[in-house]
């Protein structure tokens, strides 16, 4: 693709102040295939995702067990490394956005408060709006550019010095793959796991498995690197600057376009006080135009 993509922010100019923009807000969830009680994440994730527009949630899913069994070349960037990053102890649901409406750290909170916590932080206050103006597919060498452009539109970064960085995943739905479970836990209304399952064996415990079952929103690559170090805004932005990254890589092979995603969004990050560790604002589209 032509030397015009590559990556970069620009500074885009100044424009008139805009109203205060609406909160799309991330959920990073843990789905691991092996153990038996992240099933519920599942549940719990296609739950809330049933609740809430594609312009007030998104989702990103991650699959532990093949990180910890070799099977996820992305190791590194997916768990280590970022939660070295954002200070936590390991990249599990809500680590990049580390705050609920209560002050809680996201990590710490079970799946039965999600909802409760997502629809507070798309009322929390953001400062600027993220949005995907340009999604490109080149077909001949299936290659995908992405443009992500942030306009702030409140005065709180004017006198607030914080480092905005820029992130992008790219998330693929109906990954066949079994999933785990334990009849014994309570799945409530959730169907994901009824009728055809096998009896199975881990280290001599007695567990469930659901052999094709189709993963969504996981996570297969992150071409903004896995700190977002590539996209840094360490200026004081003002009201009605407009900051964009644009990003060029390969369809991974084997992955239909129909069933990738992309999910990108913005974060505050400051080393000396992780509680500015949050996601600003994110978007997220599938609308691939081609070229």
């Amino acid at each position: 693709m032509k030397q015009l993509y590559t990556l970069a922010i620009l500074f885009l100019g100044i424009a008139t102040v805009q109203s205060q923009s609406t909160r799309t807000v991330l959920l990073e969830t843990t789905e691991s295939n092996w153990v038996a009680s992240n099933a519920e994440n599942i549940c719990n994730k296609e739950n809330v995702k049933s609740k809430f527009s594609d312009d007030e949630l998104a989702v990103i899913s991650f699959h532990t067990d093949d990180i910890i069994n070799g099977g996820d070349p992305m190791f590194k960037t997916f768990a280590d490394e970022w939660a070295q990053t954002f200070f936590v102890t390991s990249f599990d649901r809500g680590a990049i956005d580390r705050y609920s409406y209560n002050g809680t750290t996201m990590t710490s909170l079970g799946g039965q408060v999600w909802e409760d916590s997502i629809q507070a932080r798309i009322n929390r206050t953001t400062d600027g709006l993220v949005t995907i103006p340009e999604l490109l597919y080149d077909e001949s060498e299936e290659e995908i550019f992405v443009r992500v452009q942030l306009d702030i539109t409140d005065s709180t970064f004017s006198i607030v010095n914080r480092e905005l960085r820029f992130f992008l995943y790219l998330v693929q739905d109906g990954i066949v793959h079994p999933q785990v479970f334990d009849l014994a836990t309570n799945f409530g209304s959730c169907s994901l796991f009824s009728g055809a399952f096998d009896t199975i064996d881990i280290n001599g415990n007695e567990a469930y498995q659901k052999s094709n079952f189709q993963h969504n929103d996981v996570a297969i690559l992150n071409p903004s690197n896995y700190d977002g170090t590539d996209n840094i805004i360490s200026q004081q932005p003002k009201v009605g600057n407009k900051f964009h990254s644009t990003y060029s890589f390969k369809k991974p092979s084997g992955a239909s376009l129909g069933s990738l995603r992309v999910v990108a969004f913005v974060a505050n990050y400051s080393n000396a006080d992780v509680t500015l560790n949050e996601v600003m604002n994110a978007a997220q589209s599938n609308d691939f135009g081609y070229i």
